[in-house]
């Protein structure tokens, strides 16, 4: 038979694991005292490249708490974004069982640093004279091939909440020929090349505009010209971009 007493004691039992469960959450610096009800949101093409399934999405304050499944189940984790300067520079953490990766990426100014649970640390910074990325030390490289994949899948699920994530539309006209003769230059820093370089066509786009078309009549080299820290991640894309002039025959 279950006494009084057996019951008292599970009920004092299950309020002792919820309040370690709220505490381990708090020591990751991000208390759970404020927490949203979770929502639901789909999953970007980048995110289900790389194994992503679902997503159960809550905030507090302004950091997000994005809780997702994965086609491994090892692989399943929560991702922790805060977002600055509209998505171009932002702070993501990696939290699993017994691990944790923290990134700081700073698009405006170039520079990328990372974090571990092991008390590892390394930055590269981007030097536009050289157009490279400069290590802190000899060990970033390696430390930075080491979590390649986790990197890769932070920043996929990354871009599904940015306020970033915007697209760049540059439209000409046809009837009109380029002007060589006065290209227009731009750089762009961002996570993914593809929109370091959307950005980069973006702003020669402006500068381009005339009297004869809204943005650039021809780009030199429509994928612009990238230098990568990682793969596709954290580049800086150079553009040139021709504006539009009346065709001379």
């Amino acid at each position: 038979m279950i006494t009084k007493s057996k019951i008292l004691l599970k009920r004092i039992m299950i309020l002792m694991i919820s309040l370690l469960l709220l505490t381990t959450q708090a020591t990751l610096g991000y208390a759970a005292d404020k927490v949203i009800d979770a929502e639901r949101h789909d999953v970007g093409d980048n995110a289900l490249e790389q194994g992503i399934t679902s997503y159960s999405v809550s905030m507090n304050n302004d950091v997000i708490a994005i809780k997702y499944t994965h086609k491994d189940p090892k692989k399943e984790g929560t991702l922790y974004a805060q977002y600055y300067e509209q998505g171009k520079n932002y702070t993501l953490k990696l939290v699993r069982k017994k691990s944790f990766i923290n990134i700081d990426w700073d698009a405006i100014n170039g520079n990328f640093s990372l974090t571990d649970e092991k008390g590892r640390a390394i930055n590269f910074t981007f030097n536009k004279e050289s157009k490279s990325w400069i290590p802190d030390n000899e060990l970033s490289y390696k430390i930075l091939e080491e979590y390649k994949n986790d990197i890769h899948l932070m920043v996929s699920i990354s871009e599904d909440f940015s306020p970033s994530n915007t697209n760049t539309q540059v439209t000409t006209l046809s009837e009109y020929c380029s002007d060589y003769d006065n290209p227009v230059e731009n750089m762009s820093i961002d996570d993914f090349r593809s929109i370091a370089c959307r950005e980069a066509k973006g702003e020669c786009a402006s500068e381009c505009s005339n009297q004869y078309c809204y943005g650039c009549h021809e780009y030199a080299d429509d994928d612009c010209d990238c230098v990568c820290l990682q793969g596709d991640l954290f580049c800086s894309c150079f553009a040139i971009g021709y504006p539009c002039k009346e065709c001379e025959y």
